[in-house]
């Protein structure tokens, strides 16, 4: 784990909310209290109220994501916290939801080293993606290549790349099949050429399944205009 001095001064800081235990804790202190009012003395019925607004405090006080100059470093308050160096991040996971009142963001980071580091719930989430994808893309993108070019598949998580085709949510296409692809409203569809008999003309998986999507789909249009051109 990098030590946090090295990272570096903090450029953004980002608070996570509407954890599980907020929706938890509170009210089921709450409700003991209530259970335990006129069958012990005052003081004793309001201490799980008491005793769960001191966890959820505990709990909730610095839990965030800092993006300093070096990396990223994952506040949780009640625990030490976890830092990754910009270098160090391999696979980035991003999950958008759209409530219609609000929209709901969760950052997934694989390290090269193996971590696995989550922040869900994170708030200015537009802010911390645009941080840390512009950080990482130089990075990723040269690892990326240099597999790709000593004939290594590419692996993005549901969307496998081989010199033969890929594979997206289990289907395999070969890259002739393959008719372009596309990212948009949280999904990447790859479209294959007609066939007589085939019943799905696109295949899609969510692009909170995928790896580095947006390399993802790069990588895929590159090899769509060397295999046409060849």
């Amino acid at each position: 784990m990098a030590p946090v001095r090295t990272l570096g001064p903090i450029v953004s800081a980002h608070r996570c909310s509407r954890e599980l235990l907020d929706l938890l804790v509170l009210p089921a202190g709450g409700l003991a209290s209530l259970l335990l009012w006129g069958l012990v003395s005052p003081l004793w019925a309001l201490a799980p109220a008491l005793g769960a607004a001191l966890i959820y405090v505990a709990y909730r006080s610095g839990r965030e994501v800092l993006v300093r100059e070096g990396g990223l470093e994952f506040c949780a308050g009640y625990a030490s916290a976890r830092t990754v160096t910009w270098d160090e991040v391999e696979r980035l996971y991003e999950e958008r939801q759209d409530d219609g009142a609000q929209s709901v963001y969760a950052l997934t980071v694989e390290t090269t080293d193996g971590r696995r580091l989550v922040a869900r719930d994170v708030q200015d989430w537009t802010a911390l993606s645009i941080a840390v994808r512009g950080s990482t893309r130089a990075a990723i993108r040269e690892r990326l290549r240099r597999r790709w070019r000593t004939g290594k598949p590419l692996d993005f998580g549901a969307v496998r790349l081989d010199a033969q085709g890929l594979e997206c949510d289990g289907v395999r296409v070969a890259w002739d099949e393959v008719r372009g692809v596309t990212h948009k409203d949280g999904v990447l569809a790859i479209k294959r050429a007609k066939r007589k008999g085939r019943k799905r003309r696109k295949v899609e998986v969510a692009s909170s399944d995928v790896a580095n999507v947006a390399h993802c789909a790069s990588r895929i249009r590159k090899q769509l205009r060397r295999h046409t051109a060849a």
